[in-house]
């Protein structure tokens, strides 16, 4: 019966921690860059369709 290896973050050396970090740091910064990117672009469309301008949106925003 082979054995479980549980490969734990304290049982890591250095180099390994370093990697695990980085990686799942670069995987959250991407997830996050991709939603604000979508978020941005999406209204940027919708505007775009209803022919707003930005003096238009710029002028909502200070009435709101």
């Amino acid at each position: 019966m082979p054995e479980h290896k549980n490969n734990l973050f304290r049982d890591m050396n250095i180099r390994e921690k370093t990697a695990t970090i980085v990686g799942i740091g670069s995987l959250i910064i991407l997830v996050l860059s991709f939603v604000i990117g979508l978020y941005f672009f999406g209204l940027a469309g919708i505007f775009n369709c209803l022919a707003f301008s930005i003096i238009q949106f710029g002028l909502w925003l200070f009435l709101l």
